[in-house]
């Protein structure tokens, strides 16, 4: 926690760790830090928590696109994408994993994770930074 108070905005805390830590999601969310995190492979995972004035306190903005067919749901999501800031989070609920957005995603710069709840398929979209 010392290395996390220590951080300045703009500067970001990367964190590798054999799990998704979701009590330390908490934790940090509640100290004004935003958060992406990266499944590198099923027991590695990467995630970078930062101080941002534009994340801290706005909720992320969610994209409901169950039910809707091909290319409908990429075409909302990057839609919603656009309008947000960088750094700003936008959450698809999707019925399956979106495959050609999850490429363009990568192509953007934009960071992404894949869950899935009682909902379906959610992918938590981070924008690209400056």
């Amino acid at each position: 926690m010392a290395e996390v108070t220590a951080l300045s905005a703009g500067e970001v805390l990367v964190l590798r760790s054999p799990f998704d830590p979701h009590p330390l999601h908490r934790v940090m969310e509640g100290r004004g830090f935003a958060r992406c995190v990266r499944r590198i492979a099923p027991d590695d995972f990467e995630t970078d928590y930062w101080r941002s004035a534009d994340a801290v306190g706005h909720d992320p903005v969610e994209v409901d696109v169950r039910g809707l067919a091909p290319p409908e749901p990429m075409e909302r999501t990057l839609a919603a994408l656009d309008e947000l800031p960088p750094g700003g989070e936008l959450v698809q609920v999707n019925d399956r994993v979106p495959v050609f957005l999850l490429e363009l995603l990568d192509d953007r710069g934009d960071t992404y994770v894949i869950d899935q709840d009682e909902r379906g398929t959610i992918v938590r979209i981070r924008t690209a930074g400056p």
